[in-house]
């Protein structure tokens, strides 16, 4: 994770009101819930709206009954992904329970892409289907319904990715984002609004609290990975489906559980996000989802057990894949560093991958703290997955270059492309441009929720979390800002792949978890005034329960981040060449300066460093970053250190120098800056 912005909690002015405690209380009213709906949110979210309000539910159930009672072959056609997934398990074993003559098709990624398609379509003419029932997909396949029209095959699309202006002529359009729709809440999944088509075809049969003791559970799944908003009804049923989850009958689920070392315990969206979810993806992004499908379906945990070995093969191979697409983009910007200090991280290679580019794209953003697009090619093909932080809204971005584009389709966070192999150059240089003209790049940001004396951390503080959960999109797990703790002790755990930092301040001694962390790349001293952004969690050993503490992220305390990312971009756009007095003129350089920063990499050379960091040890401002960066840049031309850097953190080589060197012999000295002895 590269440098963030801290963002503080927002102190604004509310009514402390609903009888709520002051700490869950600050907490809330960070997070944009009206204040109507906060009671209601904490302790009685029972939410269900009539399905009816959608638009055209009335024509789904009407079609679909008649398709039912005339044994027409109706195929549920699906998506790949987690919520295409459980959208198509959970239909399909519904309409098998009503006597449905049903079949399944979920559609191959790299052979079929997203969607309808017109090969799909011939094959189920061949098997004389006569009803397609889409879920999450179908909203913008005008072209495909009508060839499907023309074969005799009726189609009802349920969806909820954002309509075009112009539909499709299907048999029934069921989406909540239809212009006209009448229903309440919005934010459902693709496997929400199947949920709701459900209900709608068993109004007045079952309840719908029936209908979510026994499909809640595959509703909470999609729902999750698909990083839905997790207010209203969807927060309902999340809630009601984590319970599920855990009681599951379903042997796939079960099998799941058991080898996530999951079974029996409390199911939380973080176990499914980070658990449950990439299990049922991994088929999808390397062979075919149709294997995740049969291991929700799957009626025995005998059979189970086979399909998720098979499964588990693939998400190692998927991990591997990941691995390589990601040393491949890491070594490309340590030899082009040119690359990295563009607004946008573009990386493209023949042969990747692309059902992993999407979350390489992901982890490249998260490491940068910038938007990233990986395109993959084939011959004249290529395919790209896109990821931006928030504030640059990265569809937007790829519309202005559509012209370079055969498709494209997402929305503001994460969007996918598909072009000609010999239009990548171009369609990189519009992008680039876009972002010249878009002005400054929005920080990454690290938002906080709620000031935090360590001396007040106690079970019971957990207890009143439990209370916000489910967390999700739009409620995500509350995170810490707890101030001015002095380090005293560096541990390492688990195989020496983590840490176990002891802090203490005036009035208290806390310990906390510092995953994915080791010694070697840690960047702080027994002694240093430390900053932390923490989450809570539960943690029984031998039935005694204690908090423990899981740190996101650290900083000096004394520390700016907003101004060191400040600094960080007038180096970028130095190092673009957009060279002007305003950059040039902020520094000047002397003797004094060059050997304040040699002697301190010298002293610490075994240890990783961070510009902030070094800055602060060596007693400079924050507007010095600037400078500091420049120095290290004239050490490694002059060939007195090398820097080996691995996005903001870096290692430092010290070279033997058997004759004095003019330091103003340098060429960025003596073509931009200024000397002073």
């Amino acid at each position: 994770m590269g440098i963030r912005e801290w963002v503080l909690p927002n102190n604004k002015a509310l009514k402390w009101e609903n009888n709520i405690s002051e700490f869950l209380f600050d907490i809330i009213k960070n997070r944009n819930i009206e204040k109507k709906k906060i009671k209601n949110f904490l302790y009685n979210d029972k939410i269900f709206s009539n399905p009816y309000d959608f638009m055209d539910m009335d024509k789904l159930v009407k079609r679909v009954k008649a398709a039912i009672e005339n044994s027409e072959k109706i195929c549920i056609y699906g998506d790949y992904d987690a919520d295409g997934i459980t959208a198509t398990a959970l239909m399909y074993s519904y309409l098998k329970k009503k006597g449905a003559n049903a079949a399944y098709f979920i559609p191959d990624r790299e052979k079929d892409g997203y969607g309808l398609n017109i090969k799909s379509i011939d094959d189920l003419k061949q098997q004389n289907v006569q009803l397609i029932f889409t879920v999450d997909n179908g909203i913008s396949s005008e072209k495909e319904i009508e060839y499907a029209n023309s074969l005799g095959i009726d189609t009802i699309i349920t969806d909820h990715h954002k309509p075009p202006e112009r539909l499709p002529n299907a048999a029934a359009i069921v989406n909540p984002h239809r212009y006209g729709c009448k229903s309440e809440f919005k934010n459902f999944s693709g496997v929400g609004v199947a949920f709701k088509a459900i209900e709608a075809m068993e109004k007045g049969h079952e309840s719908a609290d029936a209908l979510l003791s026994q499909y809640s559970d595959l509703v909470a799944i999609g729902t999750i990975g698909d990083s839905i908003e997790l207010f209203d009804e969807s927060r309902y049923i999340v809630k009601t489906g984590l319970e599920n989850i855990s009681g599951s009958k379903r042997p796939g689920i079960i099998v799941i559980l058991k080898r996530c070392n999951l079974y029996g315990a409390k199911i939380t969206s973080t176990d499914v996000s980070f658990k449950i979810v990439p299990k049922i993806n991994a088929a999808g992004r390397m062979a075919g989802a149709e294997l995740s499908l049969k291991l929700l379906l799957s009626e025995t945990e005998e059979e189970a057990e086979k399909i998720y070995s098979e499964i588990h093969m693939y998400n190692e191979k998927r991990k591997e894949t990941e691995k390589k697409i990601l040393l491949q983009i890491d070594d490309h910007l340590k030899k082009n560093p040119y690359y990295k200090y563009r607004p946008i991280i573009i990386a493209y290679s023949k042969g990747w991958h692309h059902g992993v580019t999407g979350i390489a794209a992901s982890r490249i953003t998260d490491k940068y703290g910038k938007p990233s697009i990986l395109i993959t090619y084939e011959e004249d093909n290529a395919r790209g997955s896109c990821r931006s932080i928030k504030g640059f809204c990265v569809h937007t971005a790829i519309s202005s270059c559509s012209k370079n584009l055969d498709r494209f389709g997402g929305h503001p966070m994460a969007a996918g492309i598909n072009l000609k192999t010999i239009n990548i150059k171009n369609f990189e240089d519009d992008i680039i441009n876009y972002c010249k003209i878009y002005g400054d790049m929005p920080y990454p940001k690290l938002y906080l929720d709620v000031n935090l004396d360590p001396s007040k951390i106690s079970l019971q503080i957990l207890h009143e979390l439990q209370k916000l959960e489910p967390f999700g999109e739009g409620n995500p797990e509350p995170i810490f800002y707890i101030q001015n703790m002095s380090l005293q002790n560096i541990m390492s755990i688990g195989e020496n792949k983590h840490l176990r930092l002891k802090l203490q301040n005036e009035n208290s001694c806390i310990e906390a978890l510092y995953f994915g962390n080791t010694k070697k790349d840690f960047l702080y001293e027994i002694g240093d005034k430390l900053d932390l952004a923490v989450t809570l969690n539960l943690n029984i050993y031998k039935d005694k329960h204690e908090v423990s503490l899981y740190l996101l992220d650290i900083k000096l305390s004394k520390i700016n981040m907003l101004e060191v990312l400040k600094q960080k971009a007038k180096y970028e756009a130095f190092k673009l060449g957009q060279v002007n007095k305003e950059i040039t003129k902020s520094a000047y350089f002397s003797r004094n300066d060059f050997a304040a920063v040699y002697n301190y990499l010298k002293k610490k050379q075994s240890t990783a460093h961070r510009i902030d960091i070094i800055n602060y040890k060596i007693g400079w401002k924050e507007y010095d970053i600037f400078k500091l960066y420049i120095i290290i840049d004239v050490l490694e031309e002059l060939k007195i250190i090398n820097a080996d850097w691995d996005s903001d953190k870096f290692e430092v080589t010290i070279n033997k120098v058997n004759k004095k060197i003019d330091l103003k012999s340098s060429h960025i000295i003596s073509e931009y800056f200024e000397w002073r002895e």
